[in-house]
């Protein structure tokens, strides 16, 4: 793989899970490597100076925040093979974290990364209502591309100040 490409990890864990599933950091390492894998294509796609999730992130460390990544799958049609399980593939993740404490909760939608063959399918919108139901008025952490500016307005959300 180059600086150009763009491969989801796939995986057998997932398969008869539906998507998307929630990932803390009491998942299994293997959900947080996904989810960290599609924050590094986020990292590389906003140039961002560093990645938004670090799978090795414990809550004992000084500067741990709590998350709450959801990790949206599919299966992977191109490597199924017959008489074997069904391979799935990450195709594609948002995070939340609590800026504040846990008796006073503030969350934050900190990113958002989709892989860009299923960014028209309206995987994030369907699961909008779910992240407001549970997050309340939740903030969109800065910089925001101009994809989540227009999804932001399409749902009458306001779209932070710069």
């Amino acid at each position: 793989m180059n600086d150009f490409s763009v491969e989801p990890p796939v995986t057998f864990d997932l398969t008869g899970k539906d998507s998307p599933v929630k990932v803390t950091a009491h998942s299994p390492r293997w959900m947080r490597d996904m989810v960290e894998v599609l924050a590094h294509f986020a990292k590389k796609e906003r140039n961002y100076d560093s990645s938004p999730f670090d799978a090795a992130e414990r809550p004992l460390q000084d500067d741990f925040y709590p998350y709450e990544a959801y990790l949206f799958h599919d299966v992977a049609r191109d490597l199924i093979e017959e008489d074997q399980l069904t391979p799935s593939r990450a195709i594609g993740a948002v995070c939340f974290r609590n800026i504040g404490t846990a008796a006073d909760p503030i969350w934050t939608l900190q990113w958002a990364w989709f892989h860009p063959f299923v960014r028209a399918r309206g995987l994030f919108s369907d699961f909008w209502p779910k992240l407001k139901t549970t997050y309340g008025n939740f903030t969109v952490q800065q910089p925001l591309s101009s994809t989540m500016k227009a999804f932001l307005t399409r749902h009458g959300e306001s779209i932070p100040a710069d």
